[in-house]
């Protein structure tokens, strides 16, 4: 059934169309043609089976149009529309046929239609299958000569077109079958060469219009991911100098101070200590941004190693210890027995803790708690940090991990601050194939969890 189907071109229901309608103009002018021709030759032909022909012609062409060109809501298949289109020009070929028999037969000049026929049927047809209809046509015509030749059928003249006993001639019959056949077969194959190389070409140029959209719709969008990394490295940049200016002017009006004479002997001491914080929150700034970049980057990162998670936080927790106590805060800690390791850092680990119990500590309340967890959950090690501070809003949640972001809550709070703590636990969480998220109410505390997977355990 493959060989018989329609060559799915685009443009295959608007050709079937146009061949519809073509049909139909020319039966209309042949329909006129056939009035006048039945008064000038009244008694001449068998006007019966000519109008006859014409009828069954119309008919035929204008179901066929209606069922491919006109109704809508039926989606024709590929074997429908292969059957439709191989009926139609079965049906041309017949119908010419029985016009031709009517009107003369070999006297008629009109049995040229027949390689008419042929190059259409070729331009919708694989090519062997359009050599059939070439050769149904040539049979059909054959038959028609022969079967008039030997009586079978009558013989109607066409007067003033030669000899009225041509049809009767062997040799002429023969003659004009061997020539009928040959144009066929010629103008098929001819036709198909020509349409299937058209085709070929058609399909690679829809292959490169789709592989150039497909391109197309790739720069684009490669151009929107440029333009935004644009916009974040210029925001990213204007944040960066800001941050670095800050603590450098303040340092150099300290120093001017001195310098001046503004400040008495007795208070260098005082400017210069002055001058030594602000140089440290720069070199902590630049230590948090190159931390960042090579996280992101993954260049001159430690080398990932099997870690246990509670041994980290035990370090953490006995680090940070003096500051809970300075702080009147209560700390806990609650460590599932029998964690599983994970691949990662043990720097990276402990900067992770390090910064989010940090945060824990500086925006608590006074007094306040800070509740460590380390549990296992499926195949994820789950950590979670719960202080009862000053909690964030869920506008400031959806951006408390981006670079450089405070909340107005947290400056409130603390002046001292790089906005980039937790933005160095997400890059390290997620460099190793984890997230982190936080959940919080402001007034009510907040809740910073990660999860990091758990390596599988060896049999």
């Amino acid at each position: 059934m493959g060989l018989w189907r329609i060559p799915a071109g685009r443009d295959w229901a608007e050709r079937v169309c146009w061949l519809s309608r073509t049909r139909l103009a020319a039966l209309g002018t042949l329909g006129l043609l056939m009035a006048l021709g039945t008064i000038w030759m009244r008694n001449t032909l068998p006007m019966v089976g000519l109008w006859s022909t014409w009828l069954v012609a119309v008919l035929l062409g204008l179901a066929f149009y209606g069922l491919i060109c006109r109704v809508t809501g039926w989606a024709i298949s590929s074997r429908t529309r292969a059957f439709l289109v191989h009926l139609q020009l079965v049906c041309d070929v017949l119908v010419l046929t029985s016009l031709l028999h009517f009107t003369g037969g070999v006297e008629n000049p009109l049995s040229v239609l027949y390689p008419l026929l042929v190059v259409l049927s070729s331009s919708f047809l694989h090519r062997r299958v359009a050599l059939y209809h070439a050769l149904f046509a040539s049979l059909a015509w054959v038959s028609l000569l022969l079967l008039e030749l030997h009586g079978l059928l009558p013989h109607y003249s066409l007067p003033g077109l030669g000899p009225p006993a041509r049809y009767a001639q062997p040799g002429l019959i023969w003659a004009h079958s061997v020539v009928m056949g040959g144009v066929n077969i010629a103008a098929s194959l001819l036709t198909s060469g020509v349409v299937e190389r058209a085709r070929v070409g058609e399909a690679e140029l829809l292959a490169a219009q789709q592989s150039c959209e497909a391109r197309l719709g790739q720069l684009e969008a490669l151009t929107d991911e440029l333009r935004r990394t644009d916009e974040q490295r210029t925001l990213f940049m204007r944040i960066v100098t800001h941050e670095l200016r800050a603590p450098v002017a303040a340092i150099k009006s300290l120093l001017q101070l001195i310098l001046t004479g503004y400040v008495p002997p007795e208070r260098h001491l005082e400017f210069i200590a002055k001058a030594e914080v602000r140089a440290n929150e720069q070199l902590e700034l630049i230590g948090d941004l190159l931390d960042l970049a090579h996280i992101r980057e993954g260049v001159h990162l430690p080398e990932a190693s099997v870690c246990h998670v509670q041994v980290i936080l035990a370090d953490v927790m006995d680090m940070l210890q003096p500051r809970f106590a300075e702080q009147g805060l209560i700390a806990t800690s609650e460590v599932q027995s029998d964690l599983p390791p994970v691949l990662a850092s043990q720097e990276h680990l402990k900067q992770v803790w390090t910064n989010l119990i940090s945060n824990a500590i500086k925006y608590n309340r006074a007094g306040g708690r800070v509740e460590v967890r380390l549990y296992c959950e499926g195949a994820m090690v789950m950590g979670c940090v719960n202080d009862t501070g000053i909690g964030i809003s869920p506008q400031d949640q959806e951006h408390i991990f981006e670079d450089f972001y405070r909340t107005e809550a947290a400056k409130h709070r603390s002046r001292q601050g790089t906005g980039l703590g937790l933005a160095i636990v997400k890059a390290i969480v997620e460099r190793y194939g984890g997230r982190v998220w936080c959940e919080s109410s402001p007034g009510e505390g907040s809740s910073f969890y990660f999860a990091l997977p758990a390596m599988p355990a060896h049999p």
